[in-house]
């Protein structure tokens, strides 16, 4: 017998998605962020929302977020219509406080320092009937 654990055959297409970057295509033309730059944070006290960036974002630019809870994507969507992928999908450890946010804080931080940043509405996906 052996000491190795029996899994699930798709434990790792399961695990993978959990902590995956979103299906957006991957020469991020689409996404907003590349995984790598940007950092989700939930504040348990007041269920606020922040991501912190580095990357210069117009922010005049952006109309609302869209959450989907059904497979934890953010679509963000600006003022000309167009759509485009946050870069993540929402981990487990933030996905109660997405469902209940109102809005979404986005920070951009250089060296530690929030240089500036916005709250941009979100909007909750109706899941299908």
């Amino acid at each position: 017998m052996s000491d190795e654990p029996v899994l699930p055959p798709d434990h790792k297409s399961r695990l993978s998605k959990e902590w995956a970057s979103s299906d957006a295509p991957k020469d991020y033309g689409d996404m907003l962020f590349k995984p790598a730059e940007l950092d989700i944070y939930a504040d348990k006290a007041t269920d606020d929302i922040y991501i912190f960036h580095g990357k210069v974002v117009d922010y005049a630019a952006i109309k609302h977020a869209v959450y989907n809870s059904d497979d934890f994507s953010v679509t963000v969507v600006l003022k000309n219509g167009r759509k485009m992928d946050l870069g993540v999908l929402i981990q487990w450890v933030v996905r109660a406080y997405m469902a209940r946010a109102r809005d979404i804080n986005f920070v951009r931080t250089q060296d530690g320092e929030a240089i500036d940043g916005t709250v941009i509405p979100l909007v909750h996906a109706k899941a299908d009937a």
